[in-house]
C-alpha cells in the first residue's frame, strides 16, 4: 500500500503544478502535503519533493511541458477501454503524452503509453509522441517511444 499511496501523492503533486519553477513546485508540494498529512511518512514526503525538484530541472521535461497546452489526468475511452493519461500536451502539429512512474521499469509501461499514442493519434489525426518519465529518488530516466 505504501508504494501505491506514494505514487498517488506524487501524481497529485504533478497534476496540480502548473508552473515548474522551484517556488511553484514548493508551493504545490506544501499544499498537497497539508491536505494529505497522514498519507505518507515524513521521509516519503521529502522523497516526493526531491523527485519534483529534479523533474523541474529536467530540460527534456521542461521543453515538452512548454511546447503546447497542458492537460493533466485526461480520461480516455478507446476500443471499449477506459484509461487516464497522466499528461497530454496539445501542440499545433502534434500531441505529446507523458506518463510518470515512480517504480521500476516494466514492459507494460511501454505498452500502456503506446496504446495512448495509438488512441490519441486515431482520435486527432495528429502525430503523437509518447514519453515515460521514471522519477527515481536519485535520478530521472526518460524513454521516448
Amino acid at each position: 500500500w505504501r508504494a501505491k499511496r506514494f505514487g498517488q501523492m506524487l501524481h497529485g503533486c504533478i497534476e496540480r503544478c502548473f508552473s515548474w519553477d522551484e517556488k511553484s513546485v514548493l508551493s504545490t508540494y506544501k499544499k498537497m502535503r497539508s491536505k494529505n498529512p497522514f498519507m505518507l511518512e515524513d521521509g516519503d514526503w521529502e522523497d516526493i519533493l526531491n523527485r519534483l525538484l529534479m523533474l523541474a530541472k529536467d530540460e527534456r521535461f521542461l521543453t515538452l511541458i512548454h511546447s503546447g497546452q497542458v492537460f493533466h489526468e485526461q480520461p480516455l475511452s478507446y476500443n471499449g477501454e477506459r484509461k487516464q493519461i497522466d499528461t497530454l500536451i496539445v501542440c499545433k502539429d502534434k500531441m505529446i503524452i507523458i506518463d510518470y512512474k515512480s517504480g521500476i521499469q516494466k514492459e507494460e509501461h511501454r505498452a500502456q503509453v503506446q496504446l495512448y499514442q495509438e488512441a490519441i493519434g486515431a482520435i486527432t489525426g495528429k502525430l503523437t509522441q509518447g514519453w515515460l518519465f521514471y522519477l527515481h529518488s536519485d535520478r530521472i530516466r526518460v524513454i521516448n517511444l
